[in-house]
Protein backbone atom coordinates (compact mmCIF):
# COMPACT_ATOMS: atom_id res chain seq x y z
CA UNK A 1 0.00 0.00 0.00
CA UNK A 2 1.16 3.64 -0.52
CA UNK A 3 1.33 6.23 1.75
CA UNK A 4 -1.50 8.27 3.22
CA UNK A 5 -0.85 11.97 1.46
CA UNK A 6 -4.26 13.74 2.04
CA UNK A 7 -3.76 14.91 5.48
CA UNK A 8 0.09 16.59 5.82
CA UNK A 9 1.83 19.05 8.11
CA UNK A 10 4.37 21.92 7.24
CA UNK A 11 8.10 21.23 7.22
CA UNK A 12 9.05 21.20 11.32
CA UNK A 13 6.29 18.74 12.53
CA UNK A 14 7.19 14.86 12.89
CA UNK A 15 7.21 12.92 10.02
CA UNK A 16 6.33 9.92 8.94
CA UNK A 17 8.89 7.52 6.43
CA UNK A 18 8.11 9.74 3.41
CA UNK A 19 5.22 12.53 3.94
CA UNK A 20 4.76 15.05 6.54
CA UNK A 21 1.88 14.35 8.64
CA UNK A 22 -0.14 17.00 11.77
CA UNK A 23 1.36 15.98 14.52
CA UNK A 24 -0.59 13.90 17.17
CA UNK A 25 -3.84 13.59 15.12
CA UNK A 26 -5.74 10.52 14.19
CA UNK A 27 -7.76 11.48 11.03
CA UNK A 28 -10.82 9.46 11.01
CA UNK A 29 -12.72 8.93 7.55
CA UNK A 30 -16.47 8.91 6.33
CA UNK A 31 -17.48 7.56 2.70
CA UNK A 32 -19.28 9.87 0.53
CA UNK A 33 -19.91 12.10 -2.84
CA UNK A 34 -17.76 14.52 -4.16
CA UNK A 35 -18.47 17.25 -6.55
CA UNK A 36 -18.97 15.93 -10.38
CA UNK A 37 -16.16 16.90 -12.42
CA UNK A 38 -14.64 19.21 -10.06
CA UNK A 39 -10.36 18.62 -9.12
CA UNK A 40 -9.66 18.45 -5.24
CA UNK A 41 -6.25 19.39 -4.80
CA UNK A 42 -4.26 18.61 -1.53
CA UNK A 43 -0.81 20.64 -0.39
CA UNK A 44 1.80 18.06 0.52
CA UNK A 45 5.68 17.67 1.27
CA UNK A 46 7.62 14.80 1.22
CA UNK A 47 10.21 14.02 3.90
CA UNK A 48 12.60 12.64 1.66
CA UNK A 49 12.81 12.09 -1.98
CA UNK A 50 11.07 9.05 -3.46
CA UNK A 51 9.52 7.51 -7.00
CA UNK A 52 6.16 6.98 -7.21
CA UNK A 53 4.69 4.71 -9.99
CA UNK A 54 0.89 4.40 -8.62
CA UNK A 55 -2.26 6.53 -6.80
CA UNK A 56 -4.47 5.45 -5.57
CA UNK A 57 -8.38 6.68 -3.31
CA UNK A 58 -10.37 4.38 -1.16
CA UNK A 59 -13.68 3.63 -2.99
CA UNK A 60 -16.81 3.35 -1.42
CA UNK A 61 -18.78 2.83 -3.90
CA UNK A 62 -17.63 3.18 -7.93
CA UNK A 63 -19.28 4.48 -10.70
CA UNK A 64 -17.83 7.22 -13.72
CA UNK A 65 -14.69 7.61 -13.96
CA UNK A 66 -11.69 8.92 -12.25
CA UNK A 67 -8.83 10.77 -12.74
CA UNK A 68 -5.61 11.34 -9.93
CA UNK A 69 -2.49 13.54 -10.63
CA UNK A 70 0.10 15.37 -9.20
CA UNK A 71 0.61 19.37 -9.50
CA UNK A 72 3.33 21.61 -9.06
CA UNK A 73 2.56 25.14 -8.20
CA UNK A 74 1.25 27.76 -4.67
CA UNK A 75 -1.44 29.06 -3.60
CA UNK A 76 0.12 32.47 -3.99
CA UNK A 77 0.44 32.47 -7.29
CA UNK A 78 -3.07 30.30 -8.31
CA UNK A 79 -1.35 28.44 -11.03
CA UNK A 80 -0.77 24.92 -10.93
CA UNK A 81 0.96 22.75 -13.37
CA UNK A 82 0.23 18.96 -13.38
CA UNK A 83 2.99 17.00 -13.80
CA UNK A 84 1.69 12.88 -13.38
CA UNK A 85 -1.51 11.67 -13.82
CA UNK A 86 -3.34 8.27 -14.14
CA UNK A 87 -5.24 9.57 -17.16
CA UNK A 88 -9.44 8.62 -17.01
CA UNK A 89 -10.21 5.24 -15.42
CA UNK A 90 -12.98 3.50 -14.64
CA UNK A 91 -14.26 3.54 -10.53
CA UNK A 92 -14.07 0.14 -9.43
CA UNK A 93 -14.12 -1.52 -5.96
CA UNK A 94 -16.04 -1.33 -3.04
CA UNK A 95 -14.79 -0.13 0.38
CA UNK A 96 -11.36 -0.73 -0.82
CA UNK A 97 -8.69 1.48 -2.21
CA UNK A 98 -7.90 1.52 -5.54
CA UNK A 99 -4.84 2.04 -7.24
CA UNK A 100 -4.11 3.20 -10.66
CA UNK A 101 -0.62 3.30 -12.30
CA UNK A 102 0.20 6.45 -13.07
CA UNK A 103 1.08 7.24 -16.92
CA UNK A 104 4.65 7.44 -16.36
CA UNK A 105 6.51 6.64 -13.00
CA UNK A 106 7.39 10.03 -11.16
CA UNK A 107 10.10 10.76 -8.65
CA UNK A 108 9.08 13.99 -6.54
CA UNK A 109 11.78 15.78 -3.82
CA UNK A 110 12.15 16.98 0.01
CA UNK A 111 10.53 20.28 0.91
CA UNK A 112 8.70 20.88 -1.71
CA UNK A 113 5.07 21.87 -2.09
CA UNK A 114 3.43 19.34 -4.04
CA UNK A 115 -0.33 18.84 -4.89
CA UNK A 116 -2.42 15.40 -5.04
CA UNK A 117 -5.11 15.73 -7.05
CA UNK A 118 -8.83 13.68 -7.61
CA UNK A 119 -11.39 14.12 -10.35
CA UNK A 120 -14.74 12.18 -11.03
CA UNK A 121 -17.38 12.71 -13.75
CA UNK A 122 -19.61 11.01 -11.09
CA UNK A 123 -22.42 12.65 -9.00
CA UNK A 124 -22.81 9.36 -8.01
CA UNK A 125 -19.47 7.74 -6.86
CA UNK A 126 -18.33 8.06 -3.29
CA UNK A 127 -14.91 7.90 -1.24
CA UNK A 128 -13.29 8.51 1.65
CA UNK A 129 -12.71 11.86 3.20
CA UNK A 130 -11.63 13.57 6.42
CA UNK A 131 -14.28 13.88 8.38
CA UNK A 132 -16.62 17.01 8.69
CA UNK A 133 -15.10 17.54 12.72
CA UNK A 134 -11.51 17.50 11.77
CA UNK A 135 -11.33 19.41 8.63
CA UNK A 136 -10.75 22.97 10.27
CA UNK A 137 -7.00 21.54 10.92
CA UNK A 138 -6.27 21.70 7.34
CA UNK A 139 -4.94 25.20 7.82
CA UNK A 140 -2.18 26.69 9.04
CA UNK A 141 -0.23 25.82 5.91
CA UNK A 142 -2.06 22.92 4.98
CA UNK A 143 -4.08 23.32 1.94
CA UNK A 144 -7.51 21.76 0.20
CA UNK A 145 -8.91 23.27 -2.81
CA UNK A 146 -11.16 22.68 -5.50
CA UNK A 147 -11.89 23.76 -8.83
CA UNK A 148 -14.81 23.52 -11.01
CA UNK A 149 -15.36 21.79 -14.45
CA UNK A 150 -11.94 19.66 -14.25
CA UNK A 151 -12.34 16.55 -15.34
CA UNK A 152 -10.31 15.02 -16.86
CA UNK A 153 -7.60 16.84 -14.87
CA UNK A 154 -6.08 19.77 -17.13
CA UNK A 155 -2.67 20.41 -17.67
CA UNK A 156 -2.79 23.64 -15.99
CA UNK A 157 -5.26 24.99 -13.45
CA UNK A 158 -5.54 29.11 -12.33
CA UNK A 159 -7.74 30.65 -9.30
CA UNK A 160 -9.10 27.40 -7.22
CA UNK A 161 -11.22 28.19 -4.39
CA UNK A 162 -10.41 26.88 -0.94
CA UNK A 163 -12.39 23.23 0.46
CA UNK A 164 -13.35 21.20 3.30
CA UNK A 165 -13.61 18.53 1.23
CA UNK A 166 -10.56 16.17 1.96
CA UNK A 167 -10.48 13.05 -0.12
CA UNK A 168 -8.17 10.12 0.91
CA UNK A 169 -5.25 9.64 -1.53
CA UNK A 170 -2.16 7.82 -1.20
CA UNK A 171 1.01 7.75 -3.32
CA UNK A 172 2.33 4.33 -4.23
CA UNK A 173 6.06 3.44 -4.77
Amino acid sequence: MGQLISYTSPVGVHQLARVEPISGVEPTYTVSTVTQNGAFLIRFRLARAATFTKMGYYVGAAAGNVDLGLYTGNTAEDTFTRIASTGTTAAAGTNAVQEIALTASITLQAGIDYWAAFATDSATVTLARLNSGLTNLVGNGNKVITKATSFVLPTSIATPSATSITPYLVLVP
